[in-house]
């Protein structure tokens, strides 16, 4: 299979050491540079004192309730209220919204308007300053939003949410109450631009209109916007996340909200509910709390915060937390324990009360604002004389709360919403430092490579059982030194190190118990067919979901590590985007279409779906990522991608979807629905998009395209099984100025090898989740963002070229225009080059009867000979069953060293026509033997026992009976000579063809590196094994498999190779071929 038209300048070992240097030196400066994070958002409380609100026009009468404000105005046209809190970056706003005295008449209206500080009243949205939704009142509990034609229960008299937020199309508005909840009305973006507040304040302005012009009041409370994380401090806070269990054996319920928690329970001494998350309080913490069943008078409610080992210290003697107690004096009134002067506050009953804890210059501080107290007043002080400033690693702490009352049985029921906690946030921060916790989507760190850094954010994956029931230990992209967390998928359930997960050399070991849920063997494979599976290849049939069903079995997990990313990195291609570069670099106005098939639309993506953390798209990250990187916000997107979709569809509809739109990007995101079957074949596609350009560039010939590789489909499913991993070459093809690939297909193929597909799908088939997501948008921002030098590893992979002068043929072996034949005990041996550094593919089939072999050597010191008489050598063999050994003939022995299982290809003793991938990497002083077929690894084997570094001849061979056929790459040359690899014109090898000027040799760190398979599910196979034994080869048992053909498609880039010979002396044949007899293998 094609690897991906990935092309390498080979230069002398001197300019490949100064490479090295040079790239390690601009890595690390990659490293230091900050990513913009203008467009980082949390979610902050506002608008809950009456001078946060002023009038638009007229009087304005305020009073504060619970979490806002009453307002009372004369309605008058163009009349209202208006939040003075600028929202920089405003990206949605929520409130809850009532009319305490229903004064609206049917078909009076009100208007809710999110406008930029010159913004005046324009209910028709033609002035582009603001998006309003005129609301109709119809009847006693119904509204209706100007321009749509459906009446919506609306109470009139109660809390309604409101919220505003940027949807696909336009600004859409979305109404919360008991019988309704979704989108009721939109401003389309033609009207209100995505981007208008990126750099503008937003303003939240509501009006009303009475007939007469007279009185109306509404009530405003719990306004929450998402807002960028610029400037100093911040709040954040933990939106639809509970996180919270009883400490102990506390009898407590917790039922979860839509802001928090509620809690009920009886009020024991000692007992009470703990936080699974951690909060920040190097600022404040910060919650709201209401009591729905009231403490008996004396009742106390204990709040506190504390590490995993505090328990309730009253007194504040703990080194472990600090606490405040707040007792029931009389109904609505309480008394802190830490108030110096001992008064009485009111806490009013049936009422949100806000309290703030936040450190002073010289204790802990508690606040508590209400209905009564307008502003927050500090009602207790715990002192750092008693409870340190530095009492918490990291300032990271859990939030507890306790109640205690007399009699003891007595039950408390609370509600705890919009907990969180105010950190700093720099605007040049690139994320959060590494070894934080990260509770909430945040894009400078969703952005940030998956191949830099040593600590890695929210990895999903899916905790299965195996056939047998056992859990299966989890993988991670790098072994793990350290895990900082491990939580849902929607950050809001944090689990315990010990109890409900373990680090164990470097991957996640779930043990029995665990609170983490897991699925079965049976639900990931059911027996039989449905709506919610498909059948894989094997007849079997697996779990199948769209939505965010699989996000919500995943768990994320952050952790740090040592190892550094051995694989390809894309490559910055701006010099075939000199158009879109340029517009980035002068802050001009840029139009980016996406389009493609569902994975172009976000499917899956938590954002879309309306899961927590709600991360976007990939193609919201990468131009949100844009905006950021290059600080404005004139970037335009269309997306017109749709589901299901070809390229074949894509052509038909490009002049409608693409032409007509004027573009200066165009991203195209096609080939997974392609590659259904082998559908078409790579050379259509590529004609397709070829089509595709053709047709947009004829409407604006100034457009640039940006091509993208697909990700793998789940290698398990018949339906989706084809030729995807075929397609990015052929987009290779197509590069030239004003057409860039950016390479998912490479990038996936990695996470491939290290993960399962169910740790990274959306839907199990062939849809990312949050995780690969990010690998796209990742990808797509390196593509265009000059982050650094790329590194090509292993893309080093030569295919031997037709040319037949290359070739020593021995007895019953012929080379006839690029195919090399081996019938009965023959072989065959290339001199082109020692193929250094190159890993060399071709393709090849075999028949293979009992008791033969067919042979693969490295390193010949004596090529044409059997490798028992030479001096040194590597042998490859593999046998009819399918089992592989690796030999290696050193020192007078042949042994043994390796061995691997390609079953999956051989059967009954044939090998079809694949793809064969073997070399052999130097890495330090010891040598990475590769050997793939049709890009799964069979054998990686690391050998520091005396490797053989000597370059040598590759050659080919069989013994007796077998019979081996070898296909060429073609016509060209190859040579050693330096100055010919560095040009590798048409036809020299490395896949075909060109070399891609951008892929340049830079060799990374391998001595951590570990090429691994993946398990099938089936035939539960672990990874290969390295077997190092004395002796000849001897039949092995049955060696663990690595997965299925395409799944070994995502291993086949990992080594760079140095194939080569040394001749030494010869030593006594009779001698070893007795031994390679004994151990089973004929000579």
């Amino acid at each position: 299979m094609s690897v991906g038209k990935t092309r390498t300048r080979l230069v002398s070992t001197l300019i490949i050491a100064f490479c090295m240097f040079f790239s390690c030196v601009a890595g690390v400066l990659v490293l230091a540079l900050p990513i913009r994070a203008s467009s980082d958002s949390v979610y902050s409380l506002v608008g809950r004192s009456t001078d946060d609100w002023e009038e638009i026009s007229g009087s304005l009468n305020k009073s504060l309730v619970s979490g806002g404000i009453t307002a009372a105005f004369q309605a008058a046209y163009g009349s209202g209220i208006k939040l003075n809190t600028p929202l920089k970056g405003l990206k949605e706003i929520s409130f809850n919204l009532r009319f305490p005295e229903n004064k609206l008449l049917a078909d009076e209206w009100f208007c809710v308007t999110l406008g930029t500080g010159d913004y005046t009243f324009d209910h028709s949205n033609a002035s582009g300053r603001g998006a309003s939704f005129l609301i109709y009142k119809k009847a006693d509990n119904a509204i209706q939003v100007a321009n749509e034609s459906v009446w919506k229960e609306f109470f009139f008299l109660e809390d309604n949410e409101i919220s505003i937020k940027p949807g696909s199309t336009g600004w859409e508005l979305h109404l919360k109450n008991k019988n309704v909840n979704g989108k009721i009305g939109e401003v389309p973006f033609d009207k209100a631009p995505a981007e208008l507040f990126d750099d503008n304040s937003a303003f939240l302005r509501i009006y009303a209109y009475k007939g007469d012009a007279g009185e109306v009041k509404i009530r405003v409370t719990d306004v929450m916007a998402k807002v960028k994380a610029e400037g100093t401090q911040h709040q954040v806070f933990l939106k639809n996340t509970a996180g919270f269990s009883p400490i102990g054996d506390s009898e407590f319920d917790i039922e979860e909200t839509d802001k928090g928690i509620k809690v009920s329970g009886t009020s024991v001494y000692g007992k009470g509910i703990a936080s699974d998350k951690v909060f920040n309080t190097a600022n404040e913490v910060s919650f709201r709390l209401k009591f729905i069943n009231e403490l008996p008078e004396n009742g106390t409610l204990a709040i506190a915060l504390g590490n995993e080992n505090y328990q309730l210290a009253p007194d504040n003697n703990s080194q472990n937390g600090l606490v405040f107690l707040l007792e029931k004096k009389v109904e609505g009134v309480i008394q802190c324990n830490t108030n110096g002067s001992g008064s009485w506050l009111e806490f009013p009953k049936d009422e949100f009360n806000y309290l703030t804890i936040k450190k002073s210059e010289s204790g802990w501080d508690l606040y508590l604002s209400n209905s009564v107290k307008n502003s927050p007043e500090k009602i207790g002080t715990v002192p750092f004389t008693a409870v340190p400033s530095n009492v918490f690693a990291n300032d990271m702490a859990k939030l507890y709360f306790y109640t205690v009352a007399n009699p003891a049985s007595a039950v408390s029921e609370f509600v705890v919403e919009y907990m969180g906690h105010t950190v700093t946030t720099a605007s040049e921060n690139p994320g959060l430092p590494a070894g934080n916790v990260l509770d909430a989507y945040d894009l400078a760190t969703y952005i940030r490579p998956y191949w830099t850094g040593n600590t890695v954010y929210h990895e999903s994956a899916l905790p299965m059982r195996d056939k047998d029931g056992t859990i299966k230990p989890i993988q991670l992209l790098y072994d793990a030194t350290e895990i900082i967390q491990v939580c849902s998928s929607d950050l809001a359930t944090v689990y315990q190190q010990g109890t409900d997960w373990v680090l164990d050399d470097g991957k996640l070991i779930i043990p029995e118990g665990s609170s983490i849920p897991v699925m079965s063997y049976s639900e990931y494979f059911p027996d039989s067919a449905g709506s919610s599976s498909f059948e894989t290849l094997d007849g079997r049939y697996i779990y199948f979901s769209e939505g965010s069903v699989f996000h919500s079995k995943q768990i994320a997990i952050t952790y740090k590590h040592n190892q550094s990313w051995n694989w390809s990195t894309p490559a910055y291609k701006g010099n075939l985007l000199q158009g879109t570069v340029n517009k980035l670099n002068n802050k001009q106005p840029l139009k980016v279409l996406f389009y493609g098939d569902s994975i172009a639309t976000g499917v899956n993506s938590s954002g879309v779906t309306g899961a927590a953390p709600y991360a976007p798209s990939w193609t919201e990250m990468f131009v949100e990522a844009l905006k950021a990187r290059f600080g404005y916000s004139d970037i335009t997107v269309v997306n017109t991608a749709v589901g299901g979709t070809t390229s074949a569809w894509g052509v038909e509809n490009a002049q409608e979807r693409v032409a007509a739109h004027q573009a200066d990007l165009v991203v195209i995101n096609f080939g997974m629905n392609d590659g259904n079957g082998n559908s078409i074949s790579a050379q259509q596609l590529q004609n397709n998009l070829s089509q595709i350009i053709s047709i947009a560039k004829s409407a604006k010939s100034t457009t640039e395209f940006i091509l993208i590789s697909p990700m793998l489909p789940n290698p398990l499913v018949k339906m989706t099984s084809g030729n995807q991993a075929e397609f990015e070459a052929a987009m290779l093809k197509l590069e030239s100025q004003g057409v860039a690939v950016a390479p998912i297909t490479t990038m996936f193929r990695y996470l491939m090898s290290r993960k399962e597909y169910a740790d990274m799908t959306g839907n199990n088939v062939n849809h990312p989740n949050d995780f690969v997501a990010r690998l796209y948008a990742q990808t797509l921002y390196a593509t265009v963002v000059d982050t650094g030098p790329a590194k090509v590893y292993p893309e080093k992979t030569f295919v031997l070229p037709t040319n037949d002068s290359y070739w020593v043929a021995g007895d019953n072996a012929e080379v006839n225009n690029g195919t090399v034949t081996l019938g009965t005990s023959a072989n065959a041996y290339y001199t082109g080059s020692l193929l250094k550094d190159r890993i060399a593919q071709f393709e090849a089939e075999a028949d293979i009867p009992d008791n033969t072999w067919v042979g693969f050597l490295l390193k010949q010191s004596n090529p044409g000979l059997a490798p028992w008489d030479q001096s040194q050598a590597y042998l490859l063999i593999v046998r009819n069953n399918g089992a592989v050994e690796l030999l290696k003939r050193k020192n007078g022995a042949l042994n043994t060293i390796a061995s691997g299982d390609a079953s999956g290809f051989v059967s009954a003793g044939k090998l079809d026509r694949a793809v064969i991938r073997f070399g052999a990497v130097q890495e330090g002083d010891s040598q990475r033997i590769i050997f793939d077929i049709n890009g799964t690894n069979i054998i990686n084997y690391f050998d520091a026992d005396s490797p053989i570094l000597d370059h040598g001849y590759t050659g080919v061979m069989t013994l007796e009976t077998a019979s081996l056929k070898i296909y060429l790459g073609p016509n060209g040359s190859d040579s050693d000579d330096s100055s010919d690899q560095g040009r590798y014109g048409a036809g020299k090898g490395y896949l075909g063809g060109e070399i891609n000027p951008e892929y340049l040799i830079d060799w990374p760190e391998v001595s951590d590196f570990e090429y691994t398979g993946k398990i099938d599910p089936e035939t539960e196979k672990e990874p290969t094994k390295p077997t190092e034994n004395g002796g000849g080869p001897s039949k092995p048992g049955k060696s663990p498999a690595t997965g299925d053909t395409q799944r070994m498609f995502a291993s086949l880039l990992f080594m760079i190779s140095a194939i080569c010979l040394v001749v030494l002396v010869l030593i006594n044949k009779s001698q070893l071929s007795n031994l390679l007899r004994g151990k089973g293998a004929k000579s």
